[in-house]
């Protein structure tokens, strides 16, 4: 090798020492300016909670993940403020719950609330292996019965619109689909299974406590195919989102059976925000949903 091909390797050698310090110092500047979370997403696609009870989530996820990620849960507090006002009725029975996502509400209610089991409806497939998994990891899975599916106003199949950065947000596909603020259009879509809760549900309905709802606008449909668990004085929560009950066909199906079966609502945010309990004739739900445009808010039904 003669001394010009040694000084040519030698430069390459240098230029490569260098090269790898200005993209080291890079990502350390990009690290030092995005959040911790991000750095986590970067790293690994599921990751688990930083606090008890672990849970796992995807780290894709930038709405519900960074909440599991810090606190274990998503919106608890939300989920206490209502217990305590019902008087706890999920203590030592069977609450049902419509939307489990990864087990963001089922884990609480066993761990933190004292219901003593949870009969959980969940149509996302990747959702559903998360919530299987955190069910394992807290020794939960004897508590819990888990269901593929979603729930309808009838038994066979539908579409599932998939949303890749917020695991919450998977829908029954729309009916509506002239108003668009989200971009649905360009989500994947999968067929999965669709059932009346009066048809698919496994509990006593005497010892059921209380029924927890969170379908992104397909909650007017889940009551609708819900007969057995209606007329019982059981208190219902449901996510009342106008957005999503219009692109799912279903505001008026939903005004229509909260005021034949209940007699009052309870408006959670507006109560939790004022301080004191916000309740409605349960006739009064349109005048709501004007309100709230693309907002949303959580709504306890009460018969009487």
């Amino acid at each position: 090798m003669n001394l010009g091909e040694l000084t040519s390797r030698s430069a390459r050698r240098v230029q490569d020492r260098v090269r790898r310090k200005l993209v080291w110092e890079a990502d350390r500047f990009v690290d030092r300016h995005i959040d911790g979370y991000e750095r986590l997403a970067r790293l690994t696609p599921i990751a688990a909670s930083r606090v008890e009870p672990r849970m796992l989530f995807a780290t894709s996820d930038r709405e519900i993940g960074p909440h599991v990620w810090r606190d274990a849960g998503y919106e608890e507090s939300d989920l206490a403020w209502v217990l305590e006002h019902l008087g706890h009725p999920q203590r030592g029975r069977t609450v049902v719950e419509v939307g489990g996502n990864v087990g963001t509400t089922t884990i609480p209610l066993l761990v933190r609330f004292g219901a003593q089991r949870v009969e959980v409806f969940e149509p996302s497939p990747a959702n559903l292996r998360l919530l299987r998994c955190n069910l394992v990891l807290n020794d939960l899975e004897d508590l819990v019965v888990l269901h593929q599916l979603a729930v309808s106003d009838r038994n066979g199949s539908v579409n599932l619109e998939l949303c890749e950065e917020n695991s919450g947000d998977h829908r029954v596909q729309a009916v509506d689909t002239t108003w668009e603020v989200l971009g649905e259009s360009t989500r994947a879509t999968t067929v999965v299974g669709a059932r009346r809760l009066e048809d698919a549900l496994t509990s006593d309905p005497a010892e059921v406590g209380l029924v927890w709802v969170d379908t992104q606008g397909h909650e007017g449909h889940v009551l609708a195919g819900a007969s057995t668990l209606l007329g019982r004085g059981i208190p219902w929560v449901v996510e009342y989102w106008p957005y999503g009950l219009t692109r799912a066909g279903g505001p008026d199906l939903l005004h229509a059976m909260v005021d034949e079966h209940f007699a009052v609502v309870v408006d959670v945010r507006a109560s939790r925000e004022q301080g004191s309990v916000v309740r409605r004739p349960a006739g009064g739900l349109a005048e709501l949903g004007a309100g709230l445009g693309t907002g949303y808010t959580d709504l306890i039904l009460l018969e009487g």
